[in-house]
């Protein structure tokens, strides 16, 4: 978990790049690169090249590509900004956030996403937006301290028959909480696709209860999940739960796989937890009757 922020991420970047040409071999539409794939802003002006580098392969490949990044956004001096943000060497107030970006070929729009249900502690320290002290408890690679995602963001690009294909991301661990995700199906998400980076489990079960997770969201809310890992299990998952194709854990490898985008709400997607909800009171009252 610590090479990609310890070494040379350029050489990392050239990694991802020369395997999303092998992956255009085949007829690809949708490529995804796992959380924090690019360990480095590349949205900032300072790194041009290197997102050019990256627009003109999707641009060329003719190609959809989704990928995690880790994301800086600067707080106008005249606006107000959380407790809980970072100031650089010039005095000026920022947030950082684990992301995902979605590049459309020959479309200069950049669709992002900031995790909002983030890991405590791992990945931002609890109360720190009214204990701002608490945020010199950052691991020196700046986990600890991202900011909270607001946005329920539903991405879309056209297929190669020109429809418009709609899909939500989930970074990581926010795959685990049901609610969470039946909210963004409910706002027109037709797939599912989650990334994450689970080498911090090494070689234990964690990895495979992470994954195992996806499957239920998949159950709940009939819909097909793609699975993109950096260090655990990469897999695609069909509405009912089954497991189409998978990787092994630490393999660097190219997955290919199809699914289809479907816009019929489940009674769990539409009403979530309202049967359990129902029990839990039920239950209450009859405790305390």
């Amino acid at each position: 978990p610590f090479e990609k922020w310890e070494g040379y991420a350029i050489s990392q970047l050239d990694i991802l790049q020369s395997m999303t040409y092998q992956a255009v071999e085949s007829k690809v539409e949708l490529v995804i690169w796992p959380e924090t794939a690019i360990p480095f802003y590349i949205l900032s002006p300072v790194n041009q090249y290197y997102f050019l580098k990256i627009k003109n392969q999707v641009d060329s490949l003719g190609i959809n590509l989704l990928s995690g990044i880790p994301d800086k956004i600067y707080y106008d001096a005249n606006v107000p900004f959380p407790k809980s943000s970072k100031k650089d060497e010039y005095g000026n107030r920022y947030d950082t956030y684990n992301s995902s970006m979605l590049l459309c070929e020959s479309k200069d729009t950049i669709q992002k996403y900031a995790k909002i249900l983030l890991v405590p502690f791992a990945e931002r320290v609890p109360f720190s937006e009214q204990l701002s002290f608490l945020n010199a408890m950052q691991w020196n690679f700046g986990l600890g301290g991202w900011g909270i995602g607001k946005d329920t963001t539903i991405f879309s690009f056209e297929n190669s028959q020109g429809d418009e294909i709609r899909f939500a991301n989930f970074i990581c661990y926010e795959s685990i909480y049901p609610g969470f995700v039946a909210k963004f199906v409910r706002r027109g998400a037709e797939f599912l696709s989650v990334i994450t980076n689970d080498s911090w489990w090494g070689n234990t079960s964690g990895a495979y209860q992470h994954m195992r997770f996806a499957i239920y969201r998949a159950i709940e809310n009939r819909r097909w999940i793609v699975r993109c890992a950096n260090g655990g299990i990469s897999c695609f998952i069909d509405p009912y739960g089954g497991i189409i194709s998978s990787t092994d854990l630490f393999t660097r490898t190219i997955l290919y796989g199809s699914v289809t985008p479907i816009q019929e709400l489940t009674f769990y997607t539409k009403n979530v937890d309202w049967f359990a909800k129902m029990c839990i009171l039920l239950a209450t009252f009859i405790i305390t009757a």
